[in-house]
């Protein structure tokens, strides 16, 4: 988690940094085209939700649980199902932090004003 944490810091900006400086480029590879459409997914979740963060460090890494949610959720939902999930509230929690919410034990937090 820690690991997660730190990459976050930095992962996601510099990735947005990359593609605004490659969208010049004459080619978008997949790749970036996807993490760009995740970026954007991610922030109209939060315009949906009314999501902030205290700054861009605690965003990076809420983008880093939100993606991974993301494609879980897709993935799920490309199989032969009787229901398929969604996003909702709760998609920028891990597991375990969702879990202790549930619990009762606080969060930080990570809910707009």
């Amino acid at each position: 988690m820690k690991m997660v944490s730190k990459l976050g810091t930095w992962l996601v900006p510099v990735f947005v940094i990359l593609l605004v400086g490659m969208s010049t480029a004459s080619e978008i590879t997949a790749e970036e085209e996807e993490l760009s459409s995740m970026v954007e997914r991610h922030e109209q979740w939060m315009v949906r939700h009314n999501r902030s963060y205290a700054d861009e460090a605690e965003k990076a890494k809420r983008f880093l649980v939100f993606k991974k949610n993301a494609e879980f959720v897709d993935s799920f939902n490309k199989g032969d199902h009787s229901y398929t999930l969604g996003l909702n509230d709760f998609s920028d929690l891990t597991d375990d932090e969702f879990t202790s919410s549930m619990m009762g034990n606080e969060l930080t937090d990570l809910s707009s004003d």
